[in-house]
């Protein structure tokens, strides 16, 4: 799981803070979203955050492009379900799908702690039932999705959290902590035990990642290196060095035989995992890279940058193969859809895009939610996209709606 970093949280949390308590920690529902049209590639202006009266959630609207918006019947809300503003969908003329203007699914702790209860990153289990959340305050919260549940809450001794991976298996949870512990540990699901702590890090850790066989973590930390970790025995098996900056974020090939890693130093690279030894460097961006993922195939890196784009790159040259433009402000998030058909971005310009990843050209976009999009994580089975606002919320979208 990537982690982005380079938020202005003292300043977020602030504001967030400050409109929640002019709304009463919610907000009112609104009627039906609007559903414009909107030339591929071209930004969707950020909407402010509307002050509203408290009011239960509302059933969900799914307009469709160029016809009326069906209102559906209401329904009661689900203990979990936090009603938000409407959301503006927009699309290509091309586009004649039904979009999603609110998300499916909320999920919050309904009186937030500012200092405690910020998502700093969330991963989907391998089955897609299941959600966890790393939060600023030091636990894993996790959810069944299909119920909104809460269940397990990880806590150990330390002070904050910025990473959190499944197992390939889903029987384990990667954590990466800084504070006074800068250490990577492995929970037990379901049982909440805690397995191994692994040491050695001198900074932060902003990135963990399984391999794909289960048998090796991967993080990255602000002092610069990568690690390699036996999960059945916590050694360490290998330190990468060649960043002059913050390891962002990472994820491994599916082969599991290549590691590429994003990094303040405004570069992406890519490891070799059996050598340890950097096989190329992806340089172009002028801001840091923040989020990497690889395509379903391999063949291809998707990186997120505060330069206001996401690029595609060739993995066999290295070369851009594609410049997504359109956000107006950094590039928190960047992750290929399971099918390798779409790239979802999301920004603190207060929208998600989503593109098409074999032509670079937008295909959509959500805005109008509050605060920054600094997550956004498809669900193994390409059904969810969950992503991550600053206003201590983890929402659901149907991507399979988005995606048409």
């Amino acid at each position: 799981m990537q982690r982005m970093t380079n938020r202005p949280r003292g300043l977020i949390i602030l504001c967030c803070v400050a409109v929640l308590a002019a709304c009463g920690g919610t907000a009112a529902p609104s009627g039906p979203p609007t559903v414009t049209s909107a030339p591929p590639a071209t930004a969707t202006p950020p909407t402010s955050v509307p002050t509203a009266t408290v009011a239960p959630a509302t059933a969900l609207t799914q307009p469709t492009i160029a016809a009326p918006a069906a209102t559906a019947p209401p329904a009661s809300p689900a203990p979990a379900l936090t009603s938000f503003p409407a959301a503006s969908v927009t699309a290509a003329p091309t586009t004649s799908a039904t979009l999603a203007s609110k998300p499916i699914k909320v999920f919050r702790d309904p009186d937030p702690d500012p200092h405690r209860d910020l998502a700093e990153a969330v991963a989907f289990s391998p089955d897609s039932k299941t959600l966890a959340a790393a939060l600023s305050g030091g636990n894993v919260q996790v959810w069944d999705i299909a119920t909104e549940a809460k269940g397990q809450t990880l806590k150990g001794p330390f002070t904050m959290l910025f990473a959190v991976a499944f197992s390939p298996d889903g029987t384990m949870v990667a954590t990466g902590s800084g504070g006074n512990e800068k250490v990577v540990r492995l929970w037990s699901i379901p049982s909440g035990a805690e397995l191994r702590v692994m040491r050695g890090y001198t900074d932060r850790i902003n990135a963990v990642v399984f391999s794909p066989d289960g048998k090796t973590i991967a993080s990255g930390s602000s002092d610069t290196t990568i690690k390699l970790w036996d999960v059945a025995t916590g050694n360490e098996l290998k330190s990468f060095a060649g960043h002059t900056g913050s390891v962002n974020a990472l994820a491994f090939s599916p082969d599991g035989k290549t590691i590429v890693s994003g990094s303040e130093d405004k570069t992406a690279k890519l490891w070799d995992v059996a050598t340890g030894k950097e096989v190329r460097t992806l340089a172009g961006h002028t801001g840091f890279v923040g989020s990497v993922g690889f395509s379903p195939d391999g063949k291809a890196v998707v990186t997120g940058s505060g330069d206001t784009t996401a690029r595609v790159w060739d993995v066999a040259t290295g070369a851009p193969a594609q410049n997504l433009a359109g956000h107006t402000d950094k590039v928190y998030s960047a992750a290929f859809s399971p099918d390798g058909k779409t790239i979802a971005t999301g920004s603190a310009d207060h929208s998600i895009k989503l593109w098409d990843a074999a032509t670079g050209k937008e295909r959509g976009a959500i805005t109008g939610m509050p605060g920054l999009f600094t997550v956004a994580v498809y669900s193994p089975d390409g059904k969810t996209l969950a992503t991550v606002h600053d206003i201590f919320a983890i929402s659901l979208w149907d991507a399979t709606i988005l995606a048409r």
